[in-house]
């Protein structure tokens, strides 16, 4: 077993398998028995590492059952009771702490018989087992403070022993960067000025060493009211006197001292792209990083460099080019880092080094400095990290993913137990978290930080407005990272102006859209748009591009704030008007379902065009609203969004009254008189149907007379009224008599409803009869794809009814193929009810379940039983072959299925592929 206390405390196994310490007592116990492993410690210090002074009542109690639960997640025989207390075994290598404490004793004795390199080396063993601040993650009560700040202290002992052998070691200009840094960071320490001082001067910075002394006056000055100690101002005066036995040895190579920043906290959910960032710079030289601002990317390309610090033997340094702003201050950057100054090629020459370049985007104007540093140093490895590519020939590009899901929550997990509250929450609402965060683990970092005040569910509820809630960053991270707004505002401010404009439009579009939209609403050109995928705005997906749903909202600030939010939704508008109107109905060569060019654009653009829809009526522009419902409102009706749909007629039905045109009229409500038809309300539609049909026949459209009649005699059937529905469709037939060929389509309508009737009468022939006559119609016109599939079922009704249920069965299952593959819901559902009740009397627990399928379906599109009697026998048969406990449970596997795995069920593995279960359209089942 592995203890780590420095840094975030980890277990790890002898396998390499970590072992969760979740709750943040049981870190600090553990964190205090190994403090002091291999000797017991009393209950009364251990309530003490756990309390402090304000330790409750039943301590004791709460001490032992934190032990009991310590015990189970370490596994047996780790914690061990003994008469003084509790005791934690570990060797010097099991333990972090102590191999910290050993390397560096080992270190200081060689430092003190002069014994440099085996000094340095000891000293940077020491470092390299540090991950973070000591007890990172761990609360800190009674003692365990003080002994964080003695690791602490031991540590940057450590680091300044190190420095001291380097200087020895002639490495004061490869040093002078790293100092420069320490002593902002420690800015009373004095030790590490004198360093500083030193190392300037010996790299011929004599001025820049006499400013380090100043700096360090003030600041003691201010702070303390003291002056530096004498041994400080003594090294003052030999610098003004350039006394020669202050030169050293001479210059040594630049060592392999790995200057890596240590994570604070652990990086999850990474190890795909680890894997592959690892590999690809050990195979090419340059690979730069890309996402967006908050996705990780420096994290992961510190952990990267770690991983690869046995592959470079001559160094691993990291650049950051965050506060850099002038591209060609890249090079002297990388100059300070590796101490070759203005010419870092020189100092690096054949070694081999791996450079990290972190935050490139603002500087990469200067990727072509990095290609001739490549050119000129053979055996230089780079990474980058960058939020938009170099684009040099070099250049290996490996794009940051947010995080998925599972990774997300765990995320989100760790980083609430780092502000020392476990979540307890459904996973169902850190899933809705992480998701609405669009999987950024900066975001989710900064969502995290809130559980000290808020549940998940009261936070999860607070994220529509997620870029001002998430301001409470780390006041240690950088300004850029210290909300959620800070960091996507570093990227839109690195736009041309152009690129700004379309980033602000881009906001409007929903979900996703292509190229010609992305030119349309953007009111801009490709080069553009490629503008925003390099800088990690835009993310491209085939032939698709979308945005983050926070940066999205980053971007509709903007267009609001610059009052462009109208326009661009006009031009949205007018696109997708363009889209609707030019895409045809009618089916795709061969006849194809899921290939349709209108199923496609409409399954595709939904969000699109409802968004368009909405802003015509907001707007108020009747012929948009017209054009849009008339276009593609039938869509809804297909794929079982009842509500919607109506919604969509209802508006398209006031504006066509408004504009007070008869002939504008007529179609919104013949359309919105299918709704109600279908979902249950006969009624209401022959209403509107009524009103339609006048309208009809006093323009004079007896085509369009003849379909009305059609469906008013299919509400009548379905009503039981067989008399009207064939006085009814007698009418539409003599219409057709007088104008043969007319409207071969209008024909074949009325001979499917003629169909219908005979079904609901049992008339089998006349059944037979007519479906003969509509397969030579359906031959000579262009169908729509939901007509096919409702064709398709119509036939094997008919042989159903004619006992021929080996053909009607496989024809069932092809219309729920066919009908999934386009999402018309409405024809699934009728055919599983008429499988349903053919396997009623030859499997009936297969029947069960389709009946569950059906109703499921059913209930979501909000659509009515369309055949009751039928359905009714089929509950009953079923109920009493396989008796009602056994029938509802085989009925709610079944309902259980979502739509992929109905499909799969019933027509077979390989009909899924390309069906899209759409809840976004219908109303979930799931509660």
């Amino acid at each position: 077993m592995e203890y780590r206390l420095l840094g975030p405390l980890e277990v790890v196994t002898e396998e390499g398998d970590a072992i969760a310490v979740p709750a943040p007592k049981r870190r600090a116990l553990l964190a205090a028995l190994l403090l002091e492993a291999n000797r017991p410690v009393s209950p009364a210090r251990l309530s003490e590492a756990l309390w402090g002074d304000d330790a409750p009542p039943a301590a004791e109690e709460s001490l032992h059952a934190h032990v009991s639960r310590l015990r189970r997640e370490l596994g047996p025989g780790r914690v061990v009771t003994q008469p003084g207390g509790y005791l934690v075994r570990a060797t010097v290598a099991e333990l972090d702490v102590r191999s910290f404490e050993h390397e560096l004793a080992t270190a200081t004795r060689a430092a003190g018989l002069s014994h440099w390199d085996e000094a340095a080396d000891g000293f940077g063993r020491a470092l390299e087992l540090w991950r973070g601040p000591a007890l990172a993650d761990v609360p800190c009560s009674g003692y365990l403070e003080p002994e964080a700040a003695r690791l602490e202290e031991l540590r940057l002992t450590a680091l300044e022993g190190r420095i001291d052998a380097d200087l020895e070691l002639g490495r004061h200009a490869a040093l002078t960067a790293e100092l420069a840094a320490l002593v902002v960071e420690h800015p009373l320490r004095e030790r590490l000025w004198r360093q500083l001082m030193l190392a300037l001067y010996r790299s011929g910075r004599q001025a820049d060493a006499l400013a380090a002394y100043r700096r360090l006056r003030l600041a003691l000055v201010e702070e303390l009211g003291i002056d530096p100690s004498p041994e400080i101002q003594r090294l003052e005066g030999r610098i003004l006197r350039q006394d020669p036995t202050l030169d050293g040895p001479a210059p040594g190579p630049i060592l392999p001292l790995h200057r890596l920043p240590v994570p604070s906290t652990s990086l999850v959910g990474r190890r795909d792209e680890l894997e592959r960032a690892v590999a690809t710079l050990r195979a090419h030289r340059l690979l730069t990083l890309t996402g967006p601002g908050g996705v990780g990317k420096t994290r992961l390309a510190i952990l990267v460099a770690h991983a690869l610090l046995a592959d470079f033997a001559d160094g691993v340094l990291f650049v950051d080019l965050s506060s850099t702003r002038v591209p060609a201050e890249v090079i002297a950057r990388i100059g300070e880092a590796t101490g070759g100054g203005e010419r870092p090629a020189a100092v690096i020459g054949d070694r081999r080094i791996l450079l990290v370049l972190d935050n490139f985007e603002q500087v990469v104007d200067a990727a072509p400095s990095i290609a001739e540093l490549l050119e000129r140093c053979p055996v230089l490895h780079i990474l980058v990290t960058s939020r938009t590519p170099l684009r040099i020939h070099a250049e290996r590009q490996l794009e940051v993913p947010p995080l998925p899901r599972a990774a997300g929550i765990a995320l989100f997990e760790d980083r609430s137990r780092a502000s020392l509250y476990s979540v307890e929450s459904d996973e169902a609402v850190l899933d809705d978290i992480v998701g609405r965060l669009d999987g950024l683990p900066l975001a989710i970092e900064l969502a995290a930080a809130h559980v000290r005040v808020l549940s998940a569910e009261a936070l999860r509820d607070r994220l529509a407005d997620r870029l001002t809630l998430l301001t409470a960053g780390p006041r240690d991270a950088p300004q850029r990272h210290r909300t959620l707004r800070e960091t996507i505002a570093w990227s839109y401010d690195l736009l041309s102006p152009s690129g700004r404009s379309a980033f602000r439009a881009l906001s409007v579009p929903a979900a996703g859209f292509d190229l010609a939209a992305a030119e349309a609403i953007g009111a801009t050109d490709l080069d553009t748009i490629a503008e925003l995928v390099d800088h990690s705005l835009l993310r491209r997906a085939d032939d698709r591009y979308s945005m983050l749903e926070t940066i999205r909202e980053f971007a509709a600030e903007r267009a609001a704030a610059e009052g462009e939010t109208s326009t661009a939704r006009d031009r949205h508008l007018a696109h997708y008007l363009v889209v609707a109107r030019s895409t045809r109905r009618g089916t795709t060569e061969g006849g194809s379902m899921a290939g349709n060019a209108w199923v496609v654009m409409c399954m595709t653009e939904r969000d699109n065009l409802r968004l368009a829809f909405d802003w015509a009526v907001a707007s108020d522009d009747a012929d948009a609203i017209l054009q849009l419902f008339r276009a593609t409102g039938m869509f809804w009706m297909m794929v079982g969004a009842i509500d919607e749909g109506e919604r969509w007629g209802e508006a398209a039905l006031e504006a066509a009254r408004r504009l007070g045109d008869p002939a504008k009229l007529r179609q919104p409500l013949a359309a919105l008189s299918e709704y109600p038809r279908f979902s249950g309300d006969p009624e209401r539609a022959l209403r509107l149907k009524d009103e339609a049909l006048s309208l009809a026949r006093g323009a004079g459209d007896d085509s369009d007379v003849a379909m009305i009649l059609d469906d008013m005699a299919s509400i009548h059937a379905g009503l039981g009224d067989f008399g009207t529905a064939h006085r009814l469709l007698t009418e539409a037939l003599a219409i057709h008599e007088a104008v043969p060929a007319a409207d071969t389509l209008s024909r074949a309508h009325t001979v499917v409803m003629l169909v219908e009737l005979a079904l609901d009468e049992g008339d089998v022939a006349t059944a037979q009869h007519y479906i003969a006559e509509l397969e030579v119609l359906e031959a000579a016109t262009e169908l729509f794809p939901d007509w096919i599939v409702e064709s398709d079922s119509l036939r094997a009704k008919v042989l159903h009814a004619a006992g021929s249920d080996d053909e009607a069965g496989p024809m069932f299952r092809g219309v729920v193929r066919d009908a999934a593959a386009i999402g018309f819901r409405m024809g699934m559902v009728d055919a599983l009810d008429c499988l349903a009740t053919i396997e009623g009397s030859r499997d009936p627990a297969e029947a069960a379940r389709l009946v569950g399928m059906a109703d499921r379906l059913r209930a979501e599109a909000r659509l009515r039983i369309w055949a009751p009697n039928e359905y009714q026998r089929t509950l009953e048969t079923l109920g009493s072959v396989l008796g009602p406990e056994g029938f509802d449970r085989l009925r709610a596997e079944g309902h259980a299925l979502r739509l992929p795995e109905i499909v799969e069920q019933v027509a077979g593995p390989r009909s899924v592929q390309g069906v899209e279960d759409i809840p976004a359209l219908s109303g979930s089942v799931d509660g």
